[in-house]
């Protein structure tokens, strides 16, 4: 019962860990600076209406519905109350315009006025100086102040031949600028006013979505964001399994008999591990790759093959594109499994010193069990503690990847794949390594805690609970 009771509450907690990430990334991606429609219209490659920097208001408006941006970021708002809770129902451009103009002075009903104006104006209308943007689609895309709108009017009024209907509407405009130009800020700006959304709002979408794990296709190139993962995901398990592996073949035969056998051979080692832990990632994959794939240096010094992925499709198999580039994988296999034979055989070493003097050692060495039992049946089952508690770490670090190594050796992983996507604000695929990194962790905790009943029957459940 007690066993059930504590992994029931792991669950929650693992659920609320979740929520608690997937919230944290919503929160950092709505507060990066930039606009993710605009990026995806001036994108060459971008097959929307209105891309590569030809857009309208209309496109605008088209895409970011397209992005779910059209909708409130979460269940309730707190706004000034000079704002009208119509606010949220204007399309995205015109609520930021709105705002604006009220943050200058203009009341809510000079505000959807002044809307009202720039709308009818004639789309040939346009201030000096700014080739293809006529006076309507500057203003929305770009408001000014009042006292830029009036003087951008007054230029058209004086420098362009316009018919009467054309100077009736830059008239208004220019008017209605005047008016809120001489205004100060209302004090209802600056009493807040909360308005409920209800689950009509971007927060719910994503963190829904999430939960059903459907994060849709991703914003750079339309693939299914599942299948880009899955992708990346497939090279950063080959490089970190092998990587793992033989980091703690060769870290714990090291660590342990460095430990155990103490003296000179002891100093030697440990200074070896330090020096060797205190090479940086970037700098040791940079050197092998400058100096070690080519023979410009020597025919010495060309032992690995030049760096880069190869033949990779699209639409073919991973494996295969894998298997045709493993030659591709020496150096950043290499790399990783020094930086975690390093770390890993300072911490087995440390715990195998410390155990190696506990009273418990010398009584079985007094009692004549040979030395190769004492050290691997008792010392090192007691030392591997830190080997188990790595273990919640070592299971997403396998699927994050090493963003350092995949970048410079150019390997499709996931460390790439993140690195790609945040640089792109292609957010979906952010979130879903984010939550497949999340799950992970858990899980990792999770073995990690069987492992410590298996290294030690003393840690139960009762122990864990407290």
């Amino acid at each position: 019962n007690s066993a059930c009771m504590y992994y029931v509450r792991r669950l929650l907690w693992s659920l609320v860990t979740i929520w608690l990430i997937l919230s944290a990334t919503f929160v950092i991606t709505r507060l990066i600076p930039g606009d993710p429609v605009i990026e995806l219209l001036n994108d060459s490659n971008t097959s929307i209406p209105g891309g590569s920097g030809n857009y309208s208001v209309d496109d605008y408006q088209r895409t970011a519905q397209l992005l779910h941006l059209d909708k409130p970021p979460f269940y309730f708002s707190i706004v000034p109350a000079e704002f009208h809770r119509d606010l949220f129902d204007m399309p995205i451009l015109i609520q930021r315009f709105t705002r604006h103009v009220i943050r200058e002075g203009a009341t809510w009903e000079q505000a959807n006025q002044l809307i009202e104006t720039i709308q009818q104006l004639d789309p040939g209308i346009a201030p000096a100086g700014t080739p293809g943007h006529s006076l309507r689609e500057l203003s929305i895309f770009s408001p000014s102040s009042p006292e830029k709108m009036v003087e951008q009017s007054n230029q058209i009024l004086q420098s362009q031949d316009l018919d009467s209907a054309q100077r009736v509407e830059v008239t208004r405009l220019r008017n209605l600028a005047n008016q809120i130009q001489t205004q100060s800020v209302s004090f209802m700006y600056f009493i807040p006013m909360p308005i409920w959304h209800g689950s009509d709002n971007m927060y719910h979408d994503w963190i829904t979505s999430t939960f059903r794990l459907q994060l849709g296709d991703s914003e750079v190139d339309g693939l299914p964001v599942w299948t880009k993962i899955g992708r990346a995901l497939t090279w950063t398990l080959c490089i970190n399994v092998v990587s793992i592996i033989l980091a703690y073949l060769f870290s714990i035969p090291i660590g342990t008999y460095a430990a155990w056998k103490g003296g000179r051979f002891d100093q030697i080692i440990n200074l070896f591990l330090y020096v060797l832990y205190s090479l940086p990632v970037f700098w040791l994959t940079t050197i092998l790759v400058v100096f070690f794939t080519t023979g410009e240096y020597g025919t010495w010094t060309n032992l690995f093959p030049a760096t880069g992925i190869m033949n990779v499709a699209t639409s073919g198999s991973t494996w295969s594109a894998v298997l045709q580039n493993l030659d591709q994988l020496i150096i950043p296999v290499l790399v990783m499994s020094t930086s975690v034979m390093a770390y890993v055989s300072r911490q087995i070493r440390n715990s195998v010193h410390i155990e190696k003097n506990k009273t418990y050692i010398w009584q079985a060495r007094s009692m004549g069990m040979s030395e190769h039992r004492l050290l691997w049946r008792h010392a090192f089952r007691n030392a591997s503690f830190p080997l188990i508690t790595m273990i919640a770490y070592l299971i997403p670090a396998m699927i994050s990847g090493s963003l350092v190594v995949e970048v410079i050796c150019n390997i499709p992983g996931m460390g790439r794949l993140m690195y790609d996507s945040i640089f792109n604000q292609d957010w979906n695929v952010v979130l879903g390594i984010v939550l497949i990194s999340g799950v992970l962790t858990i899980i990792g905790i999770w073995i990690s805690d069987l492992l410590y009943q298996w290294a030690d029957p003393r840690v139960n459940i009762q122990n864990l609970n407290t």
